[in-house]
């Protein structure tokens, strides 16, 4: 039932795309987008067996004790199955077992906490809605709302707040990414935009950062940076997962080519980019630097994608943006629309290829 769902869903974020170069007016774009959001958490909570990490987070909601027991455990809370978990998802599990105890309702706060944040972030920050969520259920949604939710929350959590950040707001993007780190603390590099939201690229420059990092992709530079990284103890978790074999394999090069290829546009399309989108210098900053962190450490994968995953959620905003919006002419916009869906069409039949169902 749920694996019907989970296409009538995709079917929709495609042809809802549509109203991307039409008129419709703002109230009834945020209405459809409300119902694709609360589709989406539904899909998310009851997907039982379907996604990855399903049955680690059933684990994980096993061993988590009542919020009850939380003083007497003391510092043995931290142990066995529980030892890498962040307090966030830790205290939801938590509440939710000395409540409801139905573990298909950490999974529904959860998700409504991550499309909550979408809900409220895509519009403020794009008018091509349903284009940039249809990104995001490319690149994003299987992943993380249907695998890494701690993760994907996490996310959610970091993209809301770079509306404050751009509207000179740091003390909420600060809040909000602390909050996001408690859930999971691979957002940790969104902190560096505080130091560069006011950076302004020019085009020869972004394609020689973008060049130096497709060359790094194919050096072996990671494990002298692990190494060093290992001894900042908020990574050594991961650090010693990876040393023990736990973890391994390389960013693939389906995974690599999609943010190079938007990089590729956006630079491209730089000057008449920026002009239209007040967004899009820290857009292409954010993006520049995830391929970066996922070219140094392309042979250890889950450091590099989960390290990159939060900046590389730019590319659900420049690719419409670019597309979509810089276009002149309905013929334009058009055949923008067109690439947004061939790429993201075939993004979404790689990954269903793997997809655990």
């Amino acid at each position: 039932m749920i694996a019907y769902s989970l296409y009538i869903f995709l079917g929709l974020a495609f042809f809802l795309t549509f109203f991307d170069i039409t008129n419709i007016s703002d109230k009834k774009r945020k209405y459809v987008f409300s119902f694709l959001c609360i589709l989406a958490v539904l899909i998310a909570t009851f997907r039982e067996g379907i996604g990855y990490d399903y049955s680690s987070y059933v684990d994980i909601y096993n061993f988590t004790p009542p919020i009850t027991e939380w003083r007497e455990r003391g510092q043995n809370l931290y142990s066995g199955r529980l030892t890498f978990v962040e307090l966030g998802y830790l205290f939801v599990n938590a509440v939710v077992k000395s409540t409801f105890d139905v573990y298909e309702f950490v999974f529904f706060i959860m998700a409504s906490i991550s499309f909550y944040m979408y809900y409220k972030a895509i519009p403020e920050m794009t008018k091509y809605i349903f284009s940039t969520f249809l990104v995001y259920v490319a690149t994003v949604f299987f992943y993380k709302e249907l695998g890494q939710i701690r993760h994907g929350v996490a996310m959610a959590l970091s993209f809301y707040s770079l509306y404050f950040l751009i509207n000179k707001d740091r003390k909420k993007f600060v809040i909000y990414n602390t909050i996001a780190v408690l859930f999971h603390k691979a957002v940790l590099p969104i902190y560096a935009l505080l130091f560069l939201r006011k950076f302004r690229w020019k085009r020869g420059s972004a394609f020689v950062i973008l060049i130096i990092c497709i060359l790094l992709y194919n050096i072996d530079i990671s494990n002298s940076l692990l190494n060093y990284i290992g001894n900042v103890s908020i990574f050594s978790d991961k650090i010693e997962s990876i040393a023990n074999g736990d973890v391994d394999g390389i960013v693939s090069f389906e995974k690599f080519l999609f943010p190079i290829i938007v990089a590729v546009i956006s630079i491209i399309f730089l000057d008449s980019g920026s002009k239209k989108f007040p967004y899009y210098h820290i857009e292409l900053t954010m993006l520049l630097m995830g391929i970066g962190i996922m070219a140094v450490f392309h042979d250890q994968k889950e450091f590099g994608q989960r390290l990159s995953a939060v900046l590389n959620l730019s590319e659900i905003l420049l690719l419409p943006q670019v597309c979509i919006g810089i276009p002149q002419d309905l013929l334009g916009k058009v055949i923008g629309w067109l690439v947004v869906l061939s790429l993201c069409g075939i993004y979404i039949y790689h990954t269903l290829q793997t997809f655990p169902m």
